[in-house]
C-alpha cells in the first residue's frame, strides 16, 4: 500500500507539473499575440499617418506649383462665366478644380478624399425639408445657390451638389462617387485659361 500510495503522489506531482507547464504556454502565447496586436495596431497608425502627411504635401505642392503658374492678372469674366462648374485641367493629367461661386476662386478636388474635404468646407447648410422640397416636387433651386455645395444641416455627411444650367440637386453619397459624378460633370479646359482664374487655399482658413 505505501508503494501504491507513493506512485499516486508521484503521478499527482506529474499532472500538477503538466498542467502548470499548460498554463505557462497559454499565458505566454496570449502575452506575445497580444504584444505583436499591439505593434501592429501601432505600426498601422503610424503608416497611416504617414500616407495623411505625404498626401497633405502632395496636395500643398499641387496648390502651391498652380498659385505660381496663374497669371496675376486674372480673368475675372471667365471666372465668372464658369462660377459653380467643375474644371479638368486636361493638359495637366486632367486634374479637377472647383470655381467656388462666392470668391470666383478654383478649389483642387485631388482624389475623393481631397474631394469630399473641399465640399464638406464650402457648402452651405441646409434643413432636410427645404432640400426635399425642392427634390420631391422637382423645383428648381434659387439662382443664388446654383453652382453650390448643400449640406443637410439635420444629418450629418449628407451633401448636394446644385448644377449651374437646370439647379437641379444631385446627391453625393460616398467619396468616390461625390467624385466620379463631380468628374463626369467637368468641362475640359487648357492651362492657358485655367491659370486666369485665382487658386484658392481651403488650408490658410484651417
Amino acid at each position: 500500500m505505501p508503494e501504491n500510495n507513493n506512485k499516486h503522489k508521484r503521478l499527482k506531482k506529474i499532472i500538477l507539473l503538466c498542467l502548470v507547464l499548460m498554463i505557462y504556454i497559454i499565458l505566454s502565447s496570449t502575452i506575445y499575440n497580444i504584444n505583436y496586436e499591439v505593434k501592429m495596431s501601432n505600426f498601422l497608425v503610424d503608416s497611416a499617418l504617414q500616407i495623411a502627411k505625404i498626401q497633405s504635401s502632395h496636395v500643398k505642392n499641387i496648390i502651391q506649383k498652380e498659385k505660381e503658374l496663374t497669371n496675376e492678372l486674372k480673368d475675372t469674366k471667365l471666372a465668372e462665366r464658369l462660377k459653380g462648374k467643375i474644371l479638368l485641367q486636361i493638359e495637366a493629367e486632367g486634374i479637377a478644380w472647383y470655381v467656388y461661386p462666392i470668391d470666383l476662386k478654383r478649389y483642387y478636388l485631388g482624389n475623393p478624399t481631397e474631394a469630399m474635404q473641399t465640399i464638406k468646407n464650402l457648402s452651405k447648410k441646409m434643413s432636410l425639408e427645404t432640400i426635399l422640397d425642392y427634390i420631391y416636387f422637382e423645383k428648381k433651386f434659387p439662382e443664388e445657390l446654383a453652382g453650390k455645395f448643400l449640406t443637410n444641416q439635420d444629418k450629418k455627411n449628407e451633401y448636394y451638389y446644385i448644377t449651374p444650367e437646370d439647379r437641379l440637386a444631385i446627391p453625393l453619397k460616398t467619396p468616390d462617387e461625390a467624385f466620379k459624378l463631380l468628374r463626369n460633370l467637368g468641362l475640359g479646359i487648357t492651362n492657358e485659361n485655367i491659370r486666369k482664374i485665382t487658386v484658392g487655399d481651403l488650408s490658410l482658413s484651417q
